[in-house]
């Protein structure tokens, strides 16, 4: 995995469909709608679903549900700085997400260069 982000530049966390259903339904829960007791667990919970496992090969066709799209912003010793994502929380094909992944990466280059 860590070979195939280093080739394309970014991490692609792949969901389950019932964990999708889940992370949008979470998502759906704003700040303000809640009380503030739960907000906490509201929070870890959206935590949880965005760090979902990856799937095993990400040349496969159709859409899969996409918790993450990542890229490591590297120092000078190659080693990561900082990450940058992007949270779709959808179906994504395999195209969908590298035109996805473009800006971020563009970012990735401008935070790099800074």
């Amino acid at each position: 995995m860590l070979t195939r982000t280093r080739e394309r530049g970014y991490d692609v966390d792949w969901m389950t469909p019932t964990s999708s259903q889940a992370a949008q339904a979470i998502g759906t829960l704003s700040g303000d709608s809640i009380p503030h007791n739960p907000r906490s667990v509201i929070h870890q919970l959206r935590v949880e679903f965005a760090s979902a496992d990856p799937m095993p090969d990400d040349t496969s066709r159709g859409a899969h549900p996409v918790a993450t799209i990542s890229a490591p912003v590297l120092d000078a010793d190659d080693r990561i700085a900082l990450v940058l994502a992007i949270h779709p929380l959808r179906a994504m094909t395999i195209r969908e997400i590298r035109a996805a992944a473009k800006p971020l990466l563009r970012e990735v280059s401008h935070v790099r260069n800074f």
